[in-house]
């Protein structure tokens, strides 16, 4: 009886919150999670998860970010000219791609950059690009803290939230009775 009772509030409450990602779909459109202020880019429309950690809804997807805002793609490097070399923020480095998967346009890679000179560590960058999710993870050394972001389009957790209320829908008219049939269907109860 608990484990029913239990399971009738969690397919409700899995309603709601479908219900609600079809909402946001045409709300999001109209939030952004960065604007511009005086000081750099700062959250906008995001909640403060934890001091430096902040989710938004914006543009069909939830993000999840760190710093300022969501990284959303930018010019990073400076080609340096000589054979693999790139120039950033602290001289010239060199990038090794640590391991990659990769099928079509989606996939998974991590390089590191190498200081020139010294062959010290100075950075390391994660990404991921599936269909509907986004993640960019960069760890350099002279640039401060990590910087994060995963987006998540707002598909999968109503595709998530659907399951358990699309269960019951179904076990419900799969328990109908021959009796709870309309007076016009060919089916008929006969007395015992």
């Amino acid at each position: 009886m608990a484990k029913t009772r239990c399971l009738q509030i969690a397919t409700m409450g899995s309603g709601v919150l479908a219900f609600a990602c079809v909402l946001l779909f045409p709300i999001s459109e109209f939030l952004t999670v960065v604007e511009m202020q005086e000081n750099g880019f700062g959250p906008h429309h995001a909640i403060k998860l934890t001091t430096t950690f902040h989710c938004g809804i914006s543009r069909g997807g939830v993000w999840f970010f760190n710093q300022g805002g969501p990284y959303t793609g930018s010019l990073r490097f400076i080609d340096g000219g000589e054979d693999g070399l790139i120039s950033s923020s602290g001289g010239l480095v060199r990038v090794t791609r640590d391991w990659s998967w990769i099928l079509g346009e989606s996939g998974v890679v991590q390089e590191s950059y190498w200081d020139y000179k010294t062959g010290v560590l100075v950075g390391r960058d994660r990404s991921a690009d599936f269909p509907g999710i986004y993640l960019r993870h960069f760890d350099w050394k002279i640039n401060g803290p990590p910087w994060t972001t995963l987006r998540i389009s707002l598909w999968y957790p109503l595709l998530l939230f659907s399951i358990l209320p699309g269960w019951w829908a179904i076990r419900r008219r799969c328990k109908k009775k021959p009796t709870d049939a309309p007076s016009d269907s060919p089916v008929r109860a006969t007395p015992a």
